[in-house]
């Protein structure tokens, strides 16, 4: 009898998103050939990668809730790594490319700063929007169904932004998207 994935410990939970964690280190390593590849539109394609990962995962996640195959997901948390390392690697280069040296050392802090920001603004507006699903539910047993539906939704608001993503750094002049 297999287990169903919240009652995983938290070293099954961890090793699982492992493939996450590798997808993004290979491609961070990777991300200068990347760059010098694909030219200036390696962060687009970076979040294209991603996109296609959360819509693979969108699909796997409906899979799981009827069979339990967790398997399905290293493959999926793979390909969501790689594009978030093609993105975040090469986002430092171009958002100081062009600036005079003087000024590098502030737009890298502001930068961080603006990272940080939008990472603790995202996990909210993720949580608002997954407990907004569950709605009543939330603070009880609820049915794994509503879970899989909660984070479907999640799902489907990441790869939208991943997509706007895409399109907005179509629309970045090309002497800074380089």
């Amino acid at each position: 009898m297999r287990r169903s994935i919240s009652c995983w410990r938290a070293l099954e939970s961890g090793l699982l998103f492992t493939a996450l964690a590798v997808g993004f280190f290979a491609a961070s390593m990777a991300a200068p050939r990347l760059a010098q590849w694909l030219g200036h539109q390696s962060i687009a394609i970076g979040a294209l990668v991603l996109a296609a990962g959360h819509a693979l995962q969108y699909a796997v996640i409906f899979a799981i809730a009827k069979d339990h195959a967790v398997f399905w997901m290293i493959p999926v948390l793979l390909i969501e790594g790689t594009g978030i390392g093609m993105i975040m690697a090469p986002m430092v280069a171009t958002v100081l490319a062009g600036l005079p040296p003087q000024f590098a050392g502030v737009a890298s802090g502001v930068l961080a700063t603006v990272q940080q920001v939008g990472n603790a603004l995202g996990v909210a507006l993720i949580g608002i929007l997954f407990y907004g699903k569950l709605g009543d539910a939330a603070g009880r047993y609820v049915n794994p169904d509503a879970w899989t539906g909660a984070f479907g939704a999640n799902l489907l608001y990441l790869l939208v932004l991943s997509l706007g993503v895409a399109v907005l750094f179509q629309r970045l002049p090309r002497r800074i998207a380089q």
